[in-house]
């Protein structure tokens, strides 16, 4: 594993060894396999981004998350009170 030292955490410290919280994991983001299952979205223009939604459609999921959530917290009191 490739590992690189964040340089301005080096010059700043006071010790001349950088510890472990001062390396940065290098990720090899290139895809070795062609027959690799790649999901990602149609374009920037794509309808089923979030970012893309319709603002009714945007507020309904809003809508479902938080009463989902309210929810949550009703019944998970609900069966303390019995």
């Amino acid at each position: 594993m490739e590992t690189k030292v964040d340089e301005e955490k080096a010059l700043s410290s006071h010790s001349t060894l950088p510890d472990e919280t001062d390396q940065q994991v290098i990720v090899d983001a290139t895809v070795t396999d062609p027959n690799a299952n790649i999901i990602d979205w149609n374009g920037p223009n794509d309808p089923e981004i979030p970012v893309n939604w319709s603002t009714s459609k945007k507020v309904i999921n809003l809508i479902f998350v938080s009463i989902f959530t309210f929810l949550t917290y009703v019944f998970s009191s609900l069966l303390v009170d019995l």
